[in-house]
């Protein structure tokens, strides 16, 4: 599993989660949800893998 949250410094979310390189949508929103917490700090991004 792959999971990629990001924020640009304009504030636009980009989401991203892979299971086996598959895209895994079930999971978008609550990136989204997560990612929209973060404190406005121009740009981030968080990336994991998951084996």
């Amino acid at each position: 599993m792959r999971l990629f949250v990001s924020r640009d410094s304009l504030g636009k979310l980009a989401v991203d989660c892979r299971v086996n390189g598959e895209n895994f949508a079930a999971v978008q929103d609550i990136l989204t949800a997560y990612a929209s917490r973060w404190p406005e700090r121009g740009l981030e991004f968080s990336h994991s893998n998951i084996w």
